[in-house]
């Protein structure tokens, strides 16, 4: 007797609307400004309002078509999120990392063309101060080798302090100990030969391999220890890219008025000139089948646009209406909230508010914040009240600032101090959130006098 099985799949394809539409969403206002310069630039049917220009004075004009503009690059690109930032204000009061490495590279007496990419190297640098960019790259962006990039990465990472500009922890930590203990081979072995038995804790494996004491690779561990595996961590990174607000939220007569910000954004239309072409009896077929798909393409990226400007608005209303006791008190205290909660209340996907809400920045009466930064998980405290872990998240962060730096707290610490605070929470959970903040383990935050 045969068998017969059915399987059902469903599977669900976004059409080319919707593509536009998660693509543009997905963009911080920065972005956003490039990326309809460059559907501009690709889709001629596609106009940038003048503001000293009569629309309606347009007329049908030959000599106004760049034949070869509208038949090339019919196909459209992919976009790359940009990188995500921080949650609320950073501190700029700090150093700036930029300026003092310059600094130090002039003093080197490097080449012109040598700076300028260093110049590009310490700009890709995330908060940590390690590089988020392939060297090939730079190489190719600068036209100077991958050699001569890879010799001037070598160089950065030699500075004061050392390490920044490194690809990896074990770059990083290695390149501190050449600068700082050149002489202890040991520590240097085994950072350069046996990382990821050291990452495991594989240390009696290391000790056999190197043929040393335990006395020895305990001074060998404890320098590798006190090395800071985020060496800009005393600097401000600023970024090339600038933050704005893509919303801005006022307080007026009493009551929230939310507006998007769009200043650096242009006004589109589509181009009258193809339009009429398009209805026109004398055009070929295929012309209007290409000025056809063009036009609907600059529609959808107009009402994509829209969209994108609705939709964050809306969430951020929703925000507002589920945060009351930040923004309606003097306290500004975050409460727990999810994505779920806000796409339930605004009736659309999750998806779709993290895409809105990711890398998105509103401008508060009192500062210019990350919507994200308005997103907490739940913690119960012993008397049954639910706190954003927002506020554990400043309790460990404050535990830490005020800790004795020759016996740092470790994490089991940490949770019996939030216990006794009456927050119930469980250490790997004390661990991640110190995680999130990047804030080291308590071993690599102990200083040794």
């Amino acid at each position: 007797m045969s068998k017969i099985s059915q399987k059902l799949q469903q599977s669900q394809k976004l059409n080319p609307k919707q593509i536009i539409e998660a693509n543009l969403m997905q963009l911080n206002l920065g972005s956003l400004e490039k990326r309809i310069l460059e559907e501009v630039e690709n889709n001629p049917t596609l106009d940038i309002v003048e503001n000293d220009v009569d629309n309606e004075s347009e007329e049908v004009n030959d000599n106004d078509f760049n034949w070869e503009d509208l038949i090339s690059n019919p196909e459209d690109y992919a976009i790359t999120p940009t990188p995500s930032k921080e949650p609320f204000d950073k501190d700029y009061s700090q150093p700036n990392l930029m300026e003092d490495f310059m600094s130090q590279l002039n003093d080197l007496s490097i080449g012109d063309d040598q700076l300028n990419a260093a110049e590009y190297i310490l700009g890709n640098l995330d908060d940590r101060g390690y590089l988020t960019i392939e060297p090939i790259l730079i190489s190719d962006k600068t036209g100077l080798s991958e050699d001569t990039i890879l010799h001037l990465i070598n160089r950065i990472k030699k500075l004061d302090p050392p390490g920044i500009s490194s690809l990896s922890l074990q770059e990083c930590l290695l390149a501190q100990l050449e600068c700082s203990y050149p002489t202890e081979s040991l520590a240097i072995s085994i950072i350069k030969n046996f990382f990821n038995d050291f990452k495991n804790h594989n240390y009696s494996k290391i000790i056999k391999r190197l043929s040393c004491s335990k006395d020895e690779f305990t001074h060998s561990l404890n320098l590798i220890l006190v090395l800071n595996p985020n060496p800009a961590s005393n600097y401000s990174i600023v970024n090339s890219q600038r933050i704005i607000p893509d919303l801005i939220v006022d307080r007026i007569k009493g009551k929230w008025h939310i507006s998007s910000n769009n200043t650096f954004i242009p006004q589109l239309k589509i181009n009258k000139n193809y339009k009429a072409m398009l209805m026109d009896e004398k055009t070929s077929s295929d012309t209007k089948k290409f000025l056809k798909q063009k036009i609907e393409s600059a529609n959808w990226f107009v009402g994509a646009i829209l969209s994108r400007h609705s939709t964050i608005e809306k969430i951020m209303s929703s925000i507002i209406k589920n945060q009351q006791s930040y923004f309606e008190s003097d306290n500004r205290e975050l409460s727990p909230l999810i994505l779920k909660t806000i796409a339930e209340d605004i009736g659309m996907d999750v998806s779709t508010v993290s895409r809105a809400t990711n890398d998105k920045f509103v401008q508060l009466p009192w500062g210019c914040f990350q919507l994200k930064g308005f997103f907490s998980e739940g913690i119960i405290t012993s008397s049954g009240d639910v706190v954003s872990n927002t506020v554990i998240k400043n309790c460990i962060r404050d535990f830490i600032s005020n800790e004795d730096k020759k016996n740092p707290l470790t994490d089991e610490v940490l949770t019996s101090m939030l216990l006794e605070k009456k927050y119930i929470i469980a250490r790997r959970t004390v661990s991640k959130y110190r995680e999130t903040m990047k804030i080291p383990a308590a071993r690599l935050r102990k200083y040794k006098i």
